[in-house]
């Protein structure tokens, strides 16, 4: 790109932030974004820029009232004195959506036997993940025998559906201690740790393995799609054994009153704000979690 052309966007972006705010009072919440861009036409960009404003639904000019109108263009002084008339461009942009979501079903693909959304992570390259059970993400190599996989030591693709996105089996581990995998999304991924009560983030915060004889008895808050969001339930006792029918035992688990159904492993269960793990599953009385202390032990990320 032309330094000038480079220079002329610059000026142009820092003279859209300057009237943002007053572009969205005026045109309302249906505008979400406003930018500087290629003129694109029948399919193609065209070799000028224009500003952009992006509307959820694209009104026709028909049904707006005269203060509504974008105008065709501005007239704009740039910094070396020139009056350059600036066209404009409306596009529909539709609404946004989060392409993955806290709760959402996760698969793998080729599988139905889905589970649920715990947790957004990220590394130190800020790539993104997805966490969830092991039994879930990896269910074909499980029942094949293998219970421990690491992309760093085996090129394989394993394709995982993540909401709206497809994503690839990373890393992950089913033994006696953990069962938990990691999902590493496409870039662009557009996800968030919402919850579905409205609270927009999780604190970087867990219950440590030394803490967690004080949270017995008390109550935590499950998110679970069965439930349709948040469910409240006390944690009956921490860091207990139990095994299944195969049998195998699974150690130092967290126990709560049975509350989940088919498809809620992976569900994140907080107490007091606190991230305490996920769902692992459950018999005819109790749901069983798989400590978090124990995921951060094994995959070293942080919360998105």
């Amino acid at each position: 790109m032309h330094p000038k052309t480079i220079r002329k966007i610059a000026f142009l972006q820092g003279y859209i932030q300057q009237r943002r705010k007053r572009w969205y009072k005026k045109y309302g919440n249906n505008l979400r974004s406003v930018r500087v861009e290629r003129k694109y036409k029948n399919d193609r960009y065209l070799n000028y820029y224009v500003i952009v404003f992006n509307f959820a639904k694209k009104i026709p000019e028909s049904e707006l009232a005269a203060t509504e109108y974008i105008p065709p263009y501005f007239d704009i002084r740039f910094p070396d004195g020139q009056v350059k008339r600036i066209k404009t461009d409306v596009r529909q942009s539709g609404e946004f959506q989060l392409h993955a979501a806290i709760m959402d079903s996760i698969k793998e693909v080729g599988t139905n036997d889905p589970g649920t959304i715990g947790l957004f992570l990220r590394n130190s390259r800020n790539d993104l993940f997805a966490l969830t059970n092991y039994h879930v993400a990896a269910n074909s190599l499980k029942r094949s025998g293998q219970f421990v996989f690491d992309r760093a030591t085996n090129p394989a693709i394993h394709r995982v559906a993540v909401g709206n996105l497809i994503g690839t089996l990373y890393k992950g581990k089913f033994t006696q201690q953990i069962d938990a995998a990691i999902v590493l999304l496409q870039e662009g991924a557009i996800v968030h740790n919402v919850l579905p009560d409205g609270r927009a983030f999780i604190r970087n915060d867990f219950h440590q393995k030394k803490n967690l004889g004080a949270i017995k008895n008390k109550p935590a808050e499950l998110y679970v799609r069965s439930k349709g969001g948040r469910f409240t339930t006390p944690i009956i006792d921490v860091l207990k054994p139990f095994r299944d029918a195969v049998p195998f035992e699974f150690l130092d688990m967290i126990m709560i009153t049975r509350c989940t159904v088919l498809g809620d492993s992976g569900s994140l269960l907080l107490q007091d704000g606190m991230i305490v793990g996920i769902v692992l599953g459950g018999d005819d009385l109790y749901t069983y979690i798989v400590p978090y202390y124990k995921i951060f032990d094994e995959f070293k990320l942080t919360i998105l």
